[in-house]
């Protein structure tokens, strides 16, 4: 469809978001009023804009004009300034002084305010400050209005060119023309991909060295999003010259600029490179974990074997459960690992035991919400996420944060344990360890052979390898797991032995499918089959989870086929458009980044808070395409506004890929095995993926899939320097 322009004076903003600068106003078009809706920032009343889009008929509110691209003009005639300075887009002017000032300057008045506004002074009451501050605030918003116009035919959206105008200024449009490439490397949001496109568009030379050195950092972040927290040199200055298409000398030129300027580290001893954050907190953390062991604790006032003997009463622990809480209650520092059933539920209740009976303070904590959540019902004590015991704390108008605990305002509690230590990235273990006052004890517990953190790091698997910190390594399957064959596999599977499947009465099935029927029976195993015979909700008590986004049984395919099946479409049904996703509400949505500047509502305890979470899986219950929101509600009870520019956060998670499935727990879960891409065939893979079920685990696909699952233990390399940093310490 071909897009129209429209030209005219904005009558009445009807609705204007602060943050995303998304507006519906009434527009004065030829003899009509008519609505439009789009992104512009600080419109106002009074004001003349030419619009490029599309008409739309909106469902219950008619007839609209949604654009995207617009130009804004300054209001000319002295009743559409009047208007435009009525509206109280400088402070300090309302209708009286408006009126006041266009009866004194008429067509001129915008002009004084702009470049003479000491003559304001001659209007009663407006002393010469208030007539600099009305100037001042004048030049801002034209400043913001052109520093948007200038970015729109780069494609730069009005939420982010307002972002941009806020960092620099009246600079910006002279700063980005000289280096565009500041974009990225000052800009969150903006990458270096749409920096080079907005560069190639300015016409500068692929050599330019803001491109060469902002290409190289952009490499060591794109192997941090992969999860290594360092790359070796020759690796990424190889990778760099294919990535920018520049000579060798030149990305070496670059390279030795930016560790001359702090803003990468290379590490002679290692040949490792660093984006500079990384770096730090790999020296933080191995340098606060050696401190932590080191550290000389008193020992327990009271008598520990005694102490276990009683908190243990009812209960036989293990020669391994009892090691492991006897060596809690000793060491500074201790990492409990072990597979599904093997009791470190059973160790944390017993340390909680003993802590509750002599006095000790206790902190409970995983990295999720649901992993928390899970830990706090398993041991019937409140348990955090680790954002939340760390006091998240977002930096204002930015989308960076800090934790309010840390070395100067620690922990109170005498022991901190994390579960779930698989998914914790070297970020979050630095600013845990930060937070630890002096004669903490710190408990880690986690499932090594899991797959490792979303974030970079592989910390667990480091701090493990290093030999340094006692591990107690639980092997045996307790009696009452063993009679789930979910835990019995999922432990076949870790020795390199194929799943026994569909034994009567059990929890554990396979179903062969190719390839092309494979979608087909999820779906109606989703929509049908276990919910008829479990009574489960297909929303809440099922997940699909898959190797891959890719391919007829990824997620991306698998989303759209279960939507249909789960929640088709209807005319009750509010839906939005957004790239190539179609939200509905009723849908299962999940969100797949951090985001700290969020805000929502526990409805259980009606307490306000920020930040969802990377991984939070939640249902579409309304979409305001008015107000351009959609409000969902979260597993855990909080209910969030979301605006529709942070629509590119959500993905529906009818199937999710096994990785973001990490420290989930679901009843029942079905695995897509049809075959996958070589480095996703991996038994760790396979085995995060089991032991994400409680009660049911359904494979569908290939039996070939399967075994060649179970007989690679391959592991992706990480490049990390914490193990090498902890030995040399």
């Amino acid at each position: 469809m071909e897009k129209e322009i429209i030209e005219g004076e904005v009558r009445e903003i009807v609705y204007y978001n602060d943050d995303n600068c998304y507006c519906v106003f009434d527009l004065d078009f030829g003899k009509n009023l008519i609505t439009c809706v789009g992104h512009i920032p600080y419109l106002t009343a009074g004001e003349r804009v030419r619009l490029e889009g599309l008409w739309t008929s909106h469902v219950d509110y008619g007839e609209q004009f949604k654009f995207d691209n617009f130009i804004r003009t300054i209001p000319q005639k002295v009743n559409a300034i009047r208007t435009y300075l009525a509206s109280g887009v400088i402070p300090g002017i309302r209708e009286a002084t408006a009126i006041k000032m266009t009866d004194l300057f008429g067509e001129d008045t915008l002009e004084i305010i702009k470049n003479e506004p000491e003559k304001l002074t001659v209007i009663k009451g407006i002393s010469l400050s208030k007539a600099m501050k009305m100037n001042e605030a004048f030049l801002i918003r034209q400043d913001a209005a052109n520093t948007v116009m200038y970015f729109q035919q780069f494609g730069v959206s009005a939420k982010m060119a307002v972002k941009i105008h806020k960092k620099f200024g009246s600079l910006a449009v002279d700063l980005i023309k000289g280096n565009p490439y500041t974009l990225c490397d000052e800009i969150s949001g903006i990458g270096f991909k749409t920096a080079d496109r907005i560069a190639f568009q300015m016409g500068i030379a692929l050599s330019h060295p803001g491109r060469i050195k902002s290409g190289i950092r952009h490499a060591l972040g794109e192997a941090a999003q992969n999860g290594h927290t360092c790359y070796p040199k020759d690796a990424l200055l190889s990778y760099c010259t294919t990535l920018l298409g520049c000579d060798m000398t030149d990305i070496e030129n670059g390279f030795s600029d930016l560790v001359m300027s702090g803003k990468i580290v290379f590490e002679n001893a290692t040949d490792y490179c660093y984006l500079t954050p990384l770096y730090n907190e790999e020296l933080s953390v191995s340098s606060r974990l050696l401190t932590l062991a080191e550290r000389r604790n008193k020992k327990p006032s009271f008598d520990i074997d005694y102490a276990i003997e009683e908190a243990s009463e009812g209960i036989t622990l293990s020669e391994k459960q009892y090691e492991a809480v006897k060596c809690a209650l000793k060491e500074n520092i201790m990492i409990i690992t072990g597979g599904p059933g093997t009791g470190k539920t059973t160790i944390i209740n017993t340390i909680l035991k003993i802590a509750n009976n002599y006095g000790m303070t206790v902190s409970l904590a995983a990295p999720t919400g649901k992993a928390a959540k899970r830990l706090g019902e398993a041991c019937r004590e409140e348990a955090k996420t680790l954002h939340r015991l760390l006091g998240l704390d977002i930096i204002s108008d930015s989308d960076e944060y800090t934790y309010t605990k840390d070395a100067n305002d620690t922990l109170l509690s005498d022991i901190v344990i994390v579960d779930e230590v698989s998914m914790v990235d070297l970020s979050l273990m630095s600013a845990l360890l930060k937070s630890l006052k002096k004669d903490a004890r710190l408990i880690l517990a986690g499932d090594s052979d899991q797959l490792p953190s979303v974030g970079a790091g592989n910390v667990l698997k480091d701090i493990i390898d290093s030999g340094i910190f006692p591990v107690i390594t639980l092997t045996e399957v307790f009696r009452q797991a063993q009679e789930s064959m979910i835990v019995t596999n999922a432990h076949r599977i870790n020795s390199g032995e194929m799943p026994l499947c569909n034994l009567k009465d059990k929890d554990f099935f396979f179903m062969p499918r190719t390839i092309q029927d494979a979608s087909g029976t999820i779906a109606d195993l989703c929509a049908k089959r276990l919910p008829n015979t479990y009574s489960y909700n297909p929303l809440r008590d099922i997940q699909v989870l898959c190797p891959s986004r890719k391919g007829p049984t990824g997620t991306v395919s698998l989303n759209s086929i279960l939507q249909q099946h789960l929640n088709p479409p209807s005319k009750s049904k509010k839906e939005k458009k957004y790239g190539e996703t179609l939200f509905r509400t009723g849908d299962k949505v999940m969100q797949i980044k951090n985001n700290y500047n969020i805000p929502y509502l526990n409805i259980k305890t009606n307490e306000e808070g920020m930040g969802i979470y990377n991984g939070d899986i939640g249902i579409i219950a309304d979409i305001n395409t008015q107000k351009s929101v959609m409000i969902i509600e979260f597993d855990d009870e909080k209910i969030v506004e979301y605006e529709f520019a942070w629509l590119d956060e959500l993905e529906l998670a009818y199937a999710l890929t096994v990785h973001k499935s990490q420290g989930c727990e679901f009843k029942a879960v079905i695995l897509s095995v049809s075959p996958v891409a070589p480095m996703l065939s991996v038994r760790n893979l396979l085995y995060t993926a089991v032991t994400r079920a409680r009660e049911i685990v359904v494979l569908v696909g290939s039996e070939e899939t399967v075994a060649k699952m179970v007989s690679n233990n391959r592991e992706t390399k990480r490049y990390s320097g914490l193990p090498l940093k902890l030995k040399r310490q």
